[in-house]
């Protein structure tokens, strides 16, 4: 049982670390830049594998934009829904239950028991947990996961932008 907790933590902990990370939809503008150099470096990492390996790139915008969403609600109540504090908790925690039980092979246990792939976001579009695990692990199997940012200004890159190297 506690192997399982454990186990829950740590997918929850990644889904919730990665979402944070790559949301740059609201915040103080630093924020706001540093998690768009965080994209740019992840998605170079990831063109950089395709290129390497002949395949396709492992992570694309679209992935990192899911695994921002679904960050988004777990964490808080989407914009525009009128509903309690209390009730936006509750549906964060239905999120994070769905995604703690969800098996890559057999998905997650719904309401009624009957078994599924998808849950409803509380944003009215479908949280597709197996491809969210996916998107997580495809993330963290890159070398991109293993390196240690190093945040520069344009001045110290020897440039006017800001700029991301490994450290």
């Amino acid at each position: 049982a506690a192997e399982a907790a454990r186990a829950g933590i740590e997918k929850l902990v990644r889904m919730l670390y990665w979402g944070t990370l790559f949301d740059t939809s609201a915040g103080d503008p630093t924020v706001v830049w540093a998690r768009s150099v965080e994209r740019k470096a992840c998605i170079s990492y990831a063109a950089e594998h395709a290129d390497r390996t002949g395949g396709r790139a492992p992570v694309s915008e679209a992935d990192l934009d899911e695994l921002a969403r679904v960050g988004r609600l777990l964490t808080s109540r989407p914009d525009g829904l009128a509903v309690s504090h209390a009730d936006a908790m509750r549906r964060c925690t239905e999120l994070a239950e769905a995604l703690v039980a969800s098996r890559s092979g057999g998905g997650a246990q719904r309401k009624g028991g009957a078994k599924g792939r998808r849950v409803d976001g509380a944003d009215g579009a479908p949280v597709d947990l197996i491809a969210l695990e996916r998107r997580v692990s495809r993330v963290m199997g890159m070398a991109y996961s293993q390196v240690e940012p190093v945040m520069q200004t344009g001045d110290e890159a020897g440039g006017s932008h800001p700029t991301q190297g490994a450290g």
